[in-house]
């Protein structure tokens, strides 16, 4: 069914081709007439209807393409998990005399994984606490950024004051300073 697949979209280049042949052979036959921008509209029309059949198809295309290779991914990852599992069972052992205890109620845990899950935790934690201490840190460095900014402001509006230059706001504009209605 691949096959056909490209063999249509093959047939829809070709077509798509052929139009805009002719579009530009009916273009450059419009040049040499009076009124060369009715000519090249009707022109534009049929090339128009002629590509909408095209592109619907085309798109119809492309979708079942794309349908086929998400069913293949999917397959892909379905046998990878299998093989995955597969590998993770271990093999049966072979049946002993001796008789064992019943099992304690619960999940049956290996005690190794336990500590790799625990590990794991604790690492996480340590991660987003270290996370945290930066984002501090850095909302720290930017406070004191901008107390300096603000006292650095203040020490330059001082010096002007005792130069004595006024500062002088600016002007309100009238649309702004008149009273709402």
């Amino acid at each position: 069914m691949a096959a056909e697949g490209v063999d249509e979209a093959t047939s829809l280049a070709d077509q798509r081709r052929a139009i805009e042949t002719s579009y530009e052979q009916r273009v450059a036959e419009c040049q040499g007439r009076f009124a060369v921008t009715a000519c090249v509209d009707r022109a534009r029309e049929d090339r128009r209807r002629g590509l909408v059949p095209l592109r619907d198809r085309e798109q119809a295309l492309d979708a079942l393409s794309r349908q086929r290779r998400a069913e293949q991914r999917r397959q892909q990852i379905a046998d990878k998990q299998q093989a995955l599992a597969a590998r993770s069972v271990p093999p049966p052992q072979p049946a002993m005399a001796t008789v064992r205890e019943p099992a304690s109620p619960g999940p049956a845990v290996e005690p190794q994984s336990l500590e790799v899950r625990t590990r794991e935790r604790g690492e996480a934690s340590n991660l987003r606490s270290r996370e945290a201490e930066v984002r501090v840190q850095q909302r720290r460095e930017r406070e004191a950024k901008a107390q300096a900014d603000r006292d650095r402001v203040a020490e330059r509006q001082m010096q002007r004051s005792l130069r004595g230059k006024p500062v002088q706001p600016l002007p309100v504009s009238p649309a702004v300073a008149a009273p709402p209605r």
